[in-house]
């Protein structure tokens, strides 16, 4: 099954590829239902052998915060150093999930489970959405014709990373990472935390 490629998703993807600089394609991917679609960039940087991932079409769904009611339309942005095959998968049902369950996404949410889906030998288990650090400097919401896109950037994290998030606040597990200086591109990497951190 295939769609056709909205003008919107089509300036959306050519913003994108032109951050990451890179050699890009683009492979759309349905839920279990066939109900809901999404596309997914990938950009492998032949430099340092980062590939970049992009939703493309994630903006498409009504995206509301439950305080306000404003509909805040985002596309979810990651960085794998492992050039792992299923990497695309697991932002594609990033994006099922938040809309199987008419989830508000946003900074600090936590997407649980998400990565044991595909059995990684890995301490990694679950996705953090936060601000888009990596590309600051050259990303901007991106107004297209009847909407603004915000963008967002999803971190692995592992159990205890989790539960320090859920015991001590998510802001305070982002601080604790950018002292650690982890490297979110590796799926692979130590977890910062043990299971009996205080």
């Amino acid at each position: 099954m295939s769609k056709i490629v909205s003008e919107d998703d089509k300036k959306l993807a050519k913003f994108i590829d032109k951050i990451f600089a890179g050699k890009s394609k683009a492979f759309e991917y349905w839920d279990e239902k066939e109900k809901n679609s999404i596309s997914i960039l990938s950009s492998q940087d032949p430099n340092d052998n980062l590939t970049s991932y992009s939703t493309i079409g994630f903006s498409n769904y009504i995206n509301l915060n439950p305080t306000n009611g404003s509909d805040i339309r985002c596309e979810v942005l990651a960085i794998n150093a492992d050039a792992n095959q299923y990497f695309p998968n697991i932002l594609a049902s990033l994006v099922f999930y938040i809309l199987q369950r008419n989830v508000f996404c946003h900074p600090r949410l936590v997407i649980p489970n998400i990565l044991n889906l595909y059995n990684f030998d890995s301490q990694m288990q679950h996705l953090l959405i936060t601000n888009p650090f990596i590309w600051e400097d050259k990303l901007v919401n991106l107004q297209l014709k009847d909407k603004k896109v915000h963008w967002l950037l999803a971190i692995p994290i592992s159990e205890s990373e989790l539960v320090y998030a859920e015991t001590k606040g998510v802001e305070e597990l982002e601080t604790l990472m950018e002292k650690s200086q982890i490297d979110i591109s590796q799926l692979y990497r130590k977890s910062i935390l043990g299971l009996t951190q205080n």
